[in-house]
């Protein structure tokens, strides 16, 4: 099970569970009946291993669910799974956002001027052309943070209109 602060992503297998323990049946037995390793049921069950359409057929054939039920489940914990990711990556974001100079790129016209932290962060991965801010880190907290904001200073005005290089 994966979970961030507001999304739990609970995979197939725990349905699995519940129905072999409603039928009276264990992973060992379940096993035996689909022709699979006791190791990959359980991985199944742990939510460790994919559930494909052969094993979404052989679980129809033994628990009598549609082999499309399974399937759908298995998307759903995918899409799950991806939105925790994608939650808790914000949030480590937003702590390193904290740390950057927002407010005097703002000034600078780079970014918006925006308060909401999750909007920030946003912003700043376009700006600084990232999927996330934590890959940008590397680069930002090598050295001086100052230094590195300078660096990319320099570089950004160059590009703007009516800058003029320094000879």
């Amino acid at each position: 099970m994966e979970r961030s602060h507001s999304i739990i992503a609970t995979p197939p297998g725990a349905t699995i569970r519940e129905q072999i323990v409603d039928r009276g049946m264990n992973q060992k037995e379940l096993a035996a009946r689909m022709g699979m390793s006791e190791k990959h049921i359980s991985k199944l069950i742990n939510g460790e291993v994919q559930l494909t359409m052969d094993t979404a057929r052989r679980l129809e054939m033994v628990l009598g669910l549609p082999a499309q039920f399974w399937c759908n489940l298995e998307t759903i914990y995918r899409e799950k799974i991806a939105m925790v990711n994608e939650e808790n990556a914000m949030d480590e974001d937003i702590e390193i956002a904290k740390k950057m100079p927002y407010k005097e790129m703002a000034r600078n016209g780079w970014v918006e001027d925006i308060t909401k932290w999750s909007e920030r962060v946003i912003r700043l991965r376009k700006y600084f052309e990232v999927a996330q801010l934590g890959f940008y880190r590397e680069i930002w907290f090598r050295g001086s943070p100052a230094g590195n904001f300078q660096r990319r200073k320099k570089a950004t005005m160059r590009c703007l209109p009516g800058h003029r290089r320094r000879k």
